[in-house]
């Protein structure tokens, strides 16, 4: 009896599943924005400027916004076709882990940059999002569903386990933040707090690249017998036949 589709899982596929995963689960840590947010708040308004406050930074989720959608609108568009998929990752992991090492120096000089970089760049960064999705499903194109959820998955787990990870960086003794005279918000101000910061933008930028780049590794796309991608209607299990 000849082996069945399902004794055949190509495990090239099911590490492409789990790189699509992996980058989703480093772009949903951007939703722990509002976890990082008071850090940078509070360092800027200590040693960069001092009429910062929180509502100010309502603008780096704005220009996410704006980098997220013109980055998904051109990718499919212009970006894949002409540098292929690998290599989107590859400038979407740039975009990510730059933008947040940029921000690292961004807090020392004013929120416009930060806006950029903790903004614009890392909303860019979501023209992964194609490749992470087509490329997995391209090994499973009868399990479209499946497949698609688990790569989606890592987008919610992101904020999870990227949280804990930055309190555990910026704020391990889980020192309170303190009241301002004037106004109703708590900024932190005990120094070692404050020190640790940038490096907490240190140890998010080389985690992202680490994480991406090596799933970046790992998507690849299958081939045919003459080097070639499968057809749209071409399943794996049929060339596994």
């Amino acid at each position: 009896m000849a082996p069945t589709c399902a004794s055949k899982v190509p495990v090239r596929g099911v590490l492409a599943v789990a790189a699509g995963f992996s980058l989703n689960l480093m772009l949903g840590s951007f939703y722990t924005f509002g976890n990082v947010m008071p850090y940078v708040a509070s360092y800027m308004r200590a040693r960069t400027d001092p009429t910062i406050l929180y509502s100010h930074f309502a603008d780096v989720n704005m220009f996410y916004g704006f980098g997220n959608g013109v980055s998904l609108a051109l990718s499919p568009l212009v970006l894949i076709p002409m540098i292929g998929n690998r290599m989107t990752v590859v400038v979407a992991t740039l975009l990510y882990a730059g933008g947040n090492l940029l921000t690292r120096y961004a807090m020392d000089h004013s929120l416009g940059l930060v806006r950029v970089t903790f903004g614009l760049l890392p909303g860019a960064a979501n023209m992964l999002l194609i490749p992470a999705y087509i490329v997995p499903v391209k090994w499973f194109p009868d399990h479209k569903g499946l497949v698609l959820g688990l790569v989606v998955a890592g987008f919610g787990f992101g904020s999870t386990i990227i949280n804990p990870l930055q309190l555990a960086i910026a704020n391990p003794n889980n020192v309170e933040p303190s009241p301002v005279e004037g106004i109703d918000d708590k900024f932190f101000t005990d120094p070692d707090v404050l020190d640790r910061v940038p490096t907490l933008f240190y140890a998010l930028s080389a985690l992202y690249a680490t994480v991406m780049f090596t799933a970046m590794i790992f998507l690849g796309e299958p081939k045919g017998d003459d080097g070639g991608e499968f057809g749209p209607d071409q399943s794996v299990c049929d060339r596994l036949k």
